[in-house]
């Protein structure tokens, strides 16, 4: 069993999202805030296999996507973003982008990719 971190979104993605993984037999832990995950990722409280940031803020600025890479080591990120989102995230040190829309499949088939090492 995998864990994985979920991080941002809208509360019905993050269940949709949450119950979609749980059900490929990966335990889920939602962050919704910023601080909470940087808390949880800071302190190690638990190792996570993959983190996926559902992030609504494309204006967010690089510097915490380094951040969130640094905390995380090297455990892969999975992106979720507006398709006109500029960022680089590639370039950022994320592993894998999807750009909304999304299906929640989608995302699932990615996860697993990604959790099997096949980024």
């Amino acid at each position: 069993m995998k864990k994985i971190l979920l991080i941002g979104g809208t509360a019905t993605n993050r269940a949709l999202l949450k119950t979609a993984l749980e059900e490929e037999g990966h335990r889920v832990s939602a962050a919704v805030t910023r601080k909470y995950t940087n808390t949880w990722l800071a302190h190690r409280i638990k190792p996570f296999d993959l983190i996926i940031y559902d992030t609504e803020e494309a204006e967010q600025a690089e510097g915490f996507w380094r951040e969130l890479r640094e905390a995380a080591g090297a455990t892969p990120i999975l992106v979720l973003a507006s398709a006109l989102d500029p960022l680089d995230y590639a370039r950022l040190g994320m592993n894998h982008r999807i750009s909304r829309p999304y299906t929640i499949g989608e995302v699932a088939r990615r996860a697993g990719a990604l959790l099997a090492g096949g980024g």
